[in-house]
């Protein structure tokens, strides 16, 4: 169960040319963005740290699942999002960009696909 934070920043809807970057982001996640790409990508990481979806790895180069930083008692922690885990580290990576999104613009994200080389090949392990 995550915990609500309020997500929208007021005044931002995403443009033609942010679809198609998040596009591009999605075909190759760890790839070499142009400064469009990256300005996206820049103004989704712009959320306050707490209620921020990050990446945690559960078991190193094969589990990785969304997961939420929230306070606590007044300490940060991760709370990990509960029947989201996944193989690649492509596919996490481009469901944590479609959950910033949504945070961000207020907005469903569009249809993103994972695609783009396969972890064992960014790890060098096969």
């Amino acid at each position: 169960m995550t915990q609500q934070v309020e997500g929208r920043f007021p005044g931002h809807a995403p443009t033609t040319s942010d679809h198609d970057c998040s596009e591009l982001f999605a075909r190759d996640p760890f790839g070499r963005h142009g400064p469009a790409v990256r300005d996206l990508f820049a103004r989704l990481s712009r959320i306050p740290q707490i209620g921020q979806f990050v990446v945690y790895c559960m078991e190193p180069y094969r589990t990785w699942c969304p997961a939420l930083i929230v306070e606590r008692d007044g300490q940060r922690t991760l709370e990990l999002l509960a029947g989201a885990v996944f193989t690649t580290r492509e596919e996490v990576e481009v469901e944590v960009f479609r959950r910033r999104w949504e945070r961000y613009f207020g907005s469903p994200a569009p249809e993103l696909t994972a695609g783009g080389t396969t972890p064992s090949r960014i790890y060098g392990r096969g």
